[in-house]
């Protein structure tokens, strides 16, 4: 566990009848949806590249998550409003 000072131990001891901590990974990119999101960047978009300067690189990035973003599916439901 990464919380392991004697304060945390002594809180989580109190509270163990109705706490249950579940430990996890200290790095777990595999639940971190920009993990992902980043090496698809990475390996996808931005693999053997260069770049001459920092905003050529910033129009690349810009460009290549508009199209990772136009690829993901869209809610409908989410865009209509609600009449009275």
């Amino acid at each position: 566990p990464i919380h392991s000072s004697k304060a945390t131990r002594a809180a989580l001891a109190e509270r163990m009848h109705w706490l249950t901590p579940e430990w996890m990974e200290k790095y777990a990119p595999g639940l971190n949806d920009i993990e992902r999101d980043r090496k698809t960047l990475k390996a996808r978009h931005l693999a053997h590249k260069t770049f001459k300067t920092k905003d050529d690189l910033k129009i690349a990035v810009d460009a290549d998550i508009e199209a990772i973003n136009s690829t993901r599916k869209s809610y409908p439901s989410a865009k209509q409003r609600i009449s009275a």
